[in-house]
């Protein structure tokens, strides 16, 4: 009896011993893993703060990249106003007779001397244009120079804007880096710059036109309506644009109310120009029939003048009408198969005016510079870039150049001219067809493959 109750006593020594050790163990263990969460929230805790710091780095980079932004722009507008004025205004790929400052100063000196401006062939601006500057024309010119740098920043802020919703509504990877890339891509562009510092009224249209762009990707009908009546009444090719603009809204009633919506515009402003020019419709041939018409053969970065510098009178209203009928066929052909893409549509369309207007220039070229970031998603169908690149910067070179020697040394001729102005339209061509070609291809791989569409949004592509 003794020696098994010693042996209890033993096994219930060993059962304490083991409960305690097992307590111990368990104490242990709860321990290690209060440390190990502990350690865990402090490493969390030390990646947020890392991860706060990092934004706030990125946030300021941001802001200081915009501010050196805005302010190199502005110096560089404010140096070729000072010293290459006079050089800048007389190159025909700036200025036309419909955007020239030039011209704008002889109507306004017409204007206030009581001559109509409209008796002659030379002023073929609008009448409330002529009004307006005539109210501020006696505004230090200081003043004239910050308005259009203004406008340039406004213009850059809503092709900033317009980039990042588009990525945002297709659902893009880095909206706000590739905004801020079509900021500086419209801003520090030399055309930009040069544009503004010659005081055309291409800044004035292009501002409007930039804010059509915006309002457009923001789905607003009345605001895109009424802005794109402003910017097709005073240069009359952007009307195809409402092509596009009926594309994006899609249902008939809204189609229906933006069609209204862009007569009264039309309307109102023609009866307003039609007022301040005393109740005459003389403007209309001026303004509107020379820009239909082509009677001023002054050379421009277009094609068309020199063909009708060249062909026989009784031909040319055929080819008038052929040349005419150009650009509203292509958009509405493309309204077709880009249906679904409205924003191609769009950037295709503002290529197309670039090549196909009558008197077109280097400044009808920035809007859709500035929109390019948006098909970043589909560069890996590229083909010509490094192509289309070179030919560009190569003919924005010459074309000074061979205007020198046509017009001033006299060692060469039109075909000169004509043939880099040929170029530099068959590069924007290539550039249409390519951004098409690119975007076909893309639809081709979802359809055929549907994971191809996960690949690409996945895959990081950099713009240059």
């Amino acid at each position: 009896m003794t020696s098994s109750g010693g042996g209890e006593s033993r096994s219930d020594k060993r059962k304490g011993a083991g409960e305690v050790r097992k307590r111990k163990s368990c104490t242990l263990d709860t321990e290690v893993a209060d440390v190990a969460q502990a350690d865990e929230i402090q490493s969390k805790r030390v990646k947020n703060d890392e991860d706060g710091v990092l934004k706030v780095r990125t946030r300021h980079k941001k802001s200081n990249s915009l501010v050196i932004t805005v302010l190199g722009g502005t110096i560089l507008r404010i140096l070729c106003y000072l010293f290459i004025y006079d050089y800048l205004s007389k190159q025909p790929q700036l200025s036309t007779p419909f955007v020239s400052f030039q011209r704008l100063q002889s109507g306004v000196a017409m204007l206030k001397d009581g001559v109509s401006p409209y008796d002659g062939d030379t002023i073929l601006i609008q009448p409330i244009v002529l009004h307006v500057f005539s109210v501020i024309w006696s505004a230090p010119r200081w003043v004239l120079l910050t308005a259009y740098i203004f406008l340039d920043l406004l213009a850059a802020a809503s092709i900033r804007d317009a980039v990042q919703a588009i990525f945002k509504e297709l659902n893009y990877k880095d909206p706000d880096d590739y905004a801020a890339m079509a900021f500086k891509f419209y801003f520090l562009n030399p055309l930009t710059i040069c544009t503004s510092a010659i005081l055309s009224l291409a800044t004035i249209y292009n501002s409007l036109l930039t804010l059509f762009v915006y309002a457009f990707c923001k789905s607003a009908l009345v605001t895109a309506s009424v802005l794109l009546g402003v910017i097709a009444y005073f240069s009359l090719y952007p009307i195809v644009l409402v092509i596009s603009l009926w594309i994006r809204l899609r249902t008939f009633k809204k189609i229906s109310a933006s069609l209204g919506i862009l007569a009264l515009t039309l309307a109102g402003l023609f009866y307003v120009n039609y007022a301040l020019n005393g109740f005459s419709t003389s403007f209309v041939k001026n303004c509107y029939g020379m820009l239909l018409t082509l009677d001023d053969l002054t050379p421009n970065v277009g094609v068309y003048w020199y063909f009708f510098a060249q062909i026989f009178n009784p031909m040319r209203v055929f080819y008038l009408f052929v040349f005419q009928l150009i650009l509203p066929t292509m958009c509405l052909v493309l309204a077709f198969t880009l249906r679904n893409d409205v924003h191609f549509h769009l950037l295709i369309s503002l290529i197309l005016i670039a090549v196909f207007s009558s008197y077109p220039t280097h400044a009808d070229a920035v809007v859709y510079m500035g929109l390019l970031p948006i098909i970043n998603e589909i560069r890996i169908y590229e083909r010509r870039q490094l192509l289309l690149i070179c030919t560009g910067v190569t003919c924005a070179t010459f074309l000074p150049i061979t205007w020198h020697m046509w017009m001033v040394s006299g060692s060469g001729n039109a075909n000169y001219f004509f043939a880099v102005s040929l170029f530099y339209n068959l590069a924007q061509i290539f550039c249409a067809v390519d951004i098409l070609y690119m975007k076909l291809m893309r639809d081709a791989h979802v359809v055929m493959d549907p994971q191809r569409k996960k690949k690409i949004d996945i895959k990081t592509i950099e713009f240059f």
